[in-house]
């Protein structure tokens, strides 16, 4: 808890925030109107600037709270990185419908002071509007002039379109704003001077094809090999739904899936009790349901398929993976990833669970539910040392997917890492991993002696307070950087 102890702390502008005059009913920070290069505008998360040389972009915050909240407590920390890019937009923090108004008006209050304290500070600034339910009409769309261009996004409100609308439609008359950034597809009934900026694009997301309906059978997945599927992982069981899925295979129209294979169990092979058996190599097909695969990672066997136009394909040889093409539809990776969290969220089944940020180290690998993005504590090609996990261990999520399923208005349950936790379980014994961008270290010890391994080199301390206090983690302290990383226990 913040104790003021002096007249000194109790003046400071950073406590109070009332460098700017308000204007409105809740004296909201004033963002003024300000010239902005609009010629190929391109955006780029907040969570991305220090990794980009992309500095002819406009920031933009349309990402979770927790990773932007910094910009608000200690702006100066990256005023001089972002007076390089083209301009910022003013924080998105949230206003859902379902938040006190209170909370609303805060957030609405955070946007615009960020706003106009980088604009003091020589940056471009283009405010971002967004409102929640109708009582935050009487401040949303306060501290920003009129004519300004503005920034909206489109994201996870399809759903509550009407309302969207309504809040567009007062934006609108209100500022008056002369161009309108959408982020996100704008909706047709959407008027003004609308600057469309791609999803897709902007997080350097390949646009793809998916399979929507076909059918097939892999061999059965044996022990550690992992399942892009999540069998025995937790993933939901599939219902059957002939206006959507396969027809039941193997034994589809009584055809077996290749030569000297012979149907073994029930005599009608179309119930789909049984397997293919074939004699010569004691090889057995067992039928499973496939809904979807993204074909941005197998984009050649598509085509192999398209052209071929014959019946079966080897599409991962390793796994004797055979599919039948019954209808394939074009559509881009967010809209995939949008309809895989409605398939998989079916009674709430992941908005119910609680996740935590975890690095891997049990198992040989996990693979995300939405994606099948392999996350493994080994350096497999391809594969993520970290991802969210539900603290029930049924579902694993990697970054891309979590963050764009956040980034489409779903509200997953984060249970923060802590310090204590993390003290807890080195006293116990365990060692204990920290990992943020696939770079890792591991901490072990006891009560008498801390050891820190990073890159081959270790670190001791006495104790666990001494470590807190000296050891650098990506070049902060624990304490500073603990929101941010994912932790696991060996």
């Amino acid at each position: 808890m913040i104790q003021i102890t002096s007249y000194e702390y109790r003046s400071e502008p950073s406590f109070l925030r009332n460098q700017f005059s308000g204007v409105g009913m809740f004296s909201v920070p004033l963002i003024r109107k300000q010239e902005v290069r609009l010629e190929d505008f391109a955006l780029i998360g907040y969570d991305k600037i220090n990794q980009s040389n992309e500095t002819g972009k406009t920031v933009h915050f349309f990402l979770d709270d927790y990773r932007f909240e910094s910009i608000y407590k200690s702006p100066d920390d990256k005023i001089e990185r972002l007076k390089e890019f083209n301009a910022v937009l003013s924080p998105d923090f949230s206003m859902y419908t379902e938040m006190p108004v209170a909370l609303q008006l805060y957030n609405c209050f955070r946007n615009r002071w960020v706003g106009a304290y980088l604009q003091q500070n020589g940056i471009t600034v283009i405010p971002t509007v967004r409102w929640g339910n109708l009582e935050s009409f009487n401040f949303c769309f306060d501290g920003i002039e009129k004519g300004c261009v503005v920034a909206v996004s489109t994201l996870g409100v399809k759903k509550e379109k009407s309302h969207f609308m309504l809040g567009y439609e007062e934006m609108r008359r209100r500022i008056k704003p002369e161009k309108i950034i959408c982020y996100g597809k704008p909706f047709d009934e959407m008027k003004g001077n609308i600057i469309e900026v791609d999803y897709a694009e902007t997080n350097n997301l390949e646009k793809g094809f998916y399979i929507k309906k076909f059918y097939g059978f892999i061999t059965p997945i044996q022990k550690g090999g992992g399942s892009a599927l999540g069998r025995n992982s937790g993933n939901p069981e599939h219902e059957f739904d002939e206006n959507t899925d396969m027809p039941p295979f193997p034994g589809y129209e009584n055809k077996a899936p290749g030569k000297d294979f012979e149907w073994r169990g029930n005599p009608d092979i179309k119930k789909n009790i049984g397997n293919w058996f074939n004699k010569k190599r004691a090889n057995r097909f067992t039928g499973i349901w496939i809904i979807r695969i993204l074909l941005d990672r197998t984009g050649i066997i598509l085509g192999a398929i398209l052209i071929m136009n014959t019946e079966y394909f080897l599409i991962t040889p390793g796994a004797k993976s055979y599919f039948k093409l019954e209808d394939a539809t074009m559509k881009n990776k967010l809209d995939w990833i949008e309809d895989c969290y409605q398939t998989y969220n079916e009674g709430n089944w992941i908005t119910k669970r609680i996740f935590k940020k975890v690095a891997v180290t049990k198992g040989d690998h996990h693979h995300c539910l939405i994606d099948a993005k392999k996350l493994s504590f080994y350096d497999y090609p391809g594969s993520e040392k970290q991802g969210y996990c539900s603290t029930d261990g049924r579902i694993w999520l990697c970054e891309e997917c979590y963050h764009t399923v956040c980034e489409l208005g779903h509200k997953l349950k984060i249970e923060p890492n802590t310090v204590k936790e993390i003290e807890s379980a080195v006293d116990k014994g365990h060692k204990v991993v920290l990992s943020l961008d696939n770079v890792q270290y591991e901490m072990s010890g006891d009560s008498e002696q801390i050891l820190v391994l990073h890159n081959g080199i270790t670190s001791e301390y006495k104790n666990f307070a001494k470590m807190e206090q000296k050891q650098k983690f990506y070049g902060k302290l624990l304490k500073e950087i603990i929101d941010d990383v994912f932790a696991g226990v060996k």
